[in-house]
């Protein structure tokens, strides 16, 4: 059985994929699955990828409250 960390990593793989529903669906799935994947989205908003960068984005906004101390991290720099 996969850990948590095992899932998030795989969906992480596949919000960075080239299958569209695949995409989707994981940016559906780390949006349920919450705080535990702030950490692995934030880090792909340096993506150099903008759909990458855009799907994060929208995942955190999802994720919303739980999201926001790394949010105002990243923004002070």
């Amino acid at each position: 059985m996969d850990t948590p960390s095992d899932t998030i990593a795989g969906l992480i793989a596949d919000l960075c994929g080239s299958d569209e529903t695949l995409r989707t669906q994981a940016s559906f799935a780390l949006g349920v699955l919450g705080e535990p994947a702030v950490g692995p989205l934030i880090e792909l908003l340096a993506s150099p990828h903008s759909e990458v960068r855009k799907r994060a984005a929208w995942v955190l906004g999802v994720i919303g409250v739980p999201a926001l101390p790394a949010l105002l991290r990243l923004a002070e720099g």
